[in-house]
């Protein structure tokens, strides 16, 4: 069988993207918003690990659309970020003179905006070259990232690339799912069992769920507005084998004083770590509680680089509640 020829690679590509329509359309993040994409795109979650939680839908979603040796990958994430005002304003001063970017607002309805931005130089020596982006503002006032990348083989078909991502970005249609930011109480059940989980999240606070067969991690974040630096993130982990932050983070040299907390009604310390260097403030500890399942770990780790903040995730730790199915 002859290869194929630029010109007949052409005219597959033409035929291809001109099977798009109404009849592929994908849910985003979990139905924050959707997208209608060639006939052969796909939703290919990234391969992770056996150790490695799987990817979460609800923070991001990867759609594949390939024509013969032609990549082209949809990539979206959660931000967990509050917009601002005059948010086109402020995208456009990202721009830079060494990484120029064109940013234009594509879609503004119904509460929803999605901003555009395109590089003006590319690397096409990149395995995964960055096409271009919207960054989309839904009707809670968060926003999320939406990029398109190309293999060096769709890169050489740039404009016609180009035109399939314009016309995909021009399907947006806004979808019904919202981040919960109200002051409330969020139950799970642990590891499987009856165990339950009562967490207790104060107004702007979200949480997630990440899991493997035999390990549960929910991530608790605090929503900062663009353009703020400050960030505060808590994990509490539930499984066999857990990862001490310090020493994923090489913070074991960097050691503080421990400090005086609860959990469970029980008096505990803290172990602290600061690295003035890296503007990181560590707060974790470990603990084994058969009662959930025999041998099972907890491990709760908080992460922030505003001391303040960590306080606010140790309060909500000591107001975890775990009622135990006995």
């Amino acid at each position: 069988m002859k290869p194929l020829t630029l010109f007949h690679s052409a005219i597959l590509l033409s035929l291809c993207l001109a099977t798009q329509g109404q009849k592929n359309e994908i849910s985003i993040l979990n139905g924050r918003f959707f997208c209608t994409f060639p006939d052969s795109a796909k939703n290919i979650p990234r391969s992770t690990n056996i150790m490695s939680a799987d990817p979460n839908k609800n923070d991001e979603t990867r759609v594949v659309y390939n024509v013969g040796d032609k990549r082209v990958v949809f990539f979206a994430e959660e931000l967990y970020i509050k917009s601002v005002a005059d948010l086109e304003k402020k995208l456009k001063e990202e721009s830079t003179k060494d990484y120029p970017l064109a940013v234009k607002t594509i879609y503004d309805k119904d509460s929803s905006i999605c901003i555009s931005t395109t590089p003006s130089q590319f690397d096409p020596t990149q395995a995964a070259i960055f096409l271009k982006g919207i960054i989309v503002k839904s009707p809670d006032n968060t926003l999320s990232r939406f990029s398109v990348y190309l293999n060096p083989k769709a890169y050489a078909d740039r404009a016609a690339m180009e035109k399939m991502v314009d016309q995909v970005f021009a399907s947006f249609r806004k979808g019904g799912k919202r981040l919960n930011l109200s002051a409330r109480t969020e139950t799970f059940n642990v590891l499987g069992t009856k165990t339950q989980m009562l967490l207790k999240l104060p107004v702007d606070y979200v949480v997630t769920l990440d899991k493997k067969y035999d390990f549960e991690v929910y991530r608790v974040r605090k929503l900062a507005t663009y353009g703020e630096a400050d960030h505060a993130d808590l994990n509490i982990y539930y499984g066999f084998h857990p990862s001490m932050f310090n020493t994923e983070l090489n913070l074991s040299n960097f050691k503080q004083a421990d400090s005086p907390g609860e959990f469970m009604f029980q008096k505990i310390n803290w172990m602290n770590f600061k690295d003035d260097s890296k503007k990181i403030f560590v707060r974790e500890q470990l603990f084994t509680d058969d009662d959930i399942q025999k041998d099972a770990q907890i491990h709760i780790g908080m992460i922030s680089n505003n001391p303040k903040l960590v306080e606010e995730l140790t309060e909500i730790i000591k107001q975890l509640l775990l009622k135990y199915d006995k």
